[in-house]
């Protein structure tokens, strides 16, 4: 009996040219499937589409997931395919050489969730450096302003007769004493003549002479009492050698004959503000502006009202 001598043929990659052993179904080259002899022609490409077609996938133009290249809407977001087929090889490759490749849905909801890292301890605390740096800057250059327009400035109470003009300029001159000299001899020949010994206080309240000006004022309204001018210019006295006490009481005593005495309410403001009492202060300071608030004194209490 003859025996048939059977060997096996060598078969080809029908994709790539590769060289395939007879049990072999796919390629190791290019993992194309094997196709059979045996087959015919028609089922040799029907293999080879199904394949290509099973190798292949397709991106989501909506969202960009990958999908089979037989799919006709997207698994991830439902939207229909409409793209182009791109290979299975040929999207690897683009992963290896760096190309750059549209995040699936999955992979954006990640990121989405990723945490934004939160302010660091050193960071918020050069934040209130800052801040603290610049209150403070703000306040020193508010303090100096101010300073300058004199917010600070004692204010000065004022006087119902105005100031004797002195040629030098300072409280105590010459002109003075020897103006003083020549009223206090005419006072000792005529004790009676007022109107001399109310120049004389005022003389010396003016020059600086505090103490002895209100010796003379005591004089002068133990006769004239009711004389509203006087006994304010007494309470500056008093004021200006630091009694305030005394000072409220004469003025205080001087409205009870003149109610309506502008200066007396502005100097009965400064002189409680002197001595610390805000509230009172600006009782009697809004009096004064409301007695006239158009002229020098109503301004001058509006001010002190304003920057208390």
């Amino acid at each position: 009996m003859r025996k048939r001598i059977e060997f096996n043929m060598l078969k080809y990659c029908a994709e790539c040219g590769a060289e395939l052993k007879s049990e072999f179904k796919y390629c190791p080259n290019c993992g194309s499937v094997v196709i059979n002899e045996s087959s015919t022609i028609k089922e040799k490409y029907e293999e080879t589409a199904a394949a290509k077609v099973s190798s292949a996938s397709i991106i989501c133009e909506v969202c960009g997931e990958e999908n089979q290249a037989s799919d006709l809407t997207c698994t991830s977001c439902g939207a229909k395919l409409s793209g182009a087929v791109i290979s299975s090889k040929k999207i690897s490759t683009e992963k290896k050489s760096g190309t750059k490749v549209k995040s699936s849905k999955a992979d954006r909801m990640r990121q989405k969730r990723i945490p934004v890292q939160p302010t660091t301890a050193a960071e918020k605390k050069l934040d209130l450096t800052k801040i603290s740096l610049i209150s403070i800057s703000s306040i020193l250059i508010g303090l100096v302003i101010m300073i300058i327009a004199g917010v600070f400035d004692s204010p000065k109470i004022q006087n119902v007769n105005p100031p004797v003009d002195q040629s030098t300029g300072g409280n105590i001159n010459l002109a003075n004493l020897n103006k003083v000299n020549e009223l206090e001899a005419i006072i000792k020949s005529n004790p009676e003549d007022l109107k001399t010994l109310l120049d004389l206080a005022h003389l010396k309240n003016d020059t600086g002479l505090y103490e002895q000006a209100i010796q003379n004022y005591h004089q002068y309204l133990n006769k004239v009492p009711e004389d509203a001018d006087a006994r304010i210019d007494m309470g500056v006295c008093y004021y200006n050698l630091g009694n305030y006490d005394e000072a409220i009481i004469q003025i205080t005593k001087a409205l009870e004959y003149q109610p309506k005495h502008q200066i007396g309410h502005l100097n009965l403001g400064i002189v409680n503000l002197a001595a610390g009492k805000l509230e009172t202060s600006k009782e009697w300071l809004k009096k004064a502006y409301e007695i006239n608030p158009n002229n020098e004194i109503g301004n001058k209490a509006q001010s002190l009202l304003q920057s208390h």
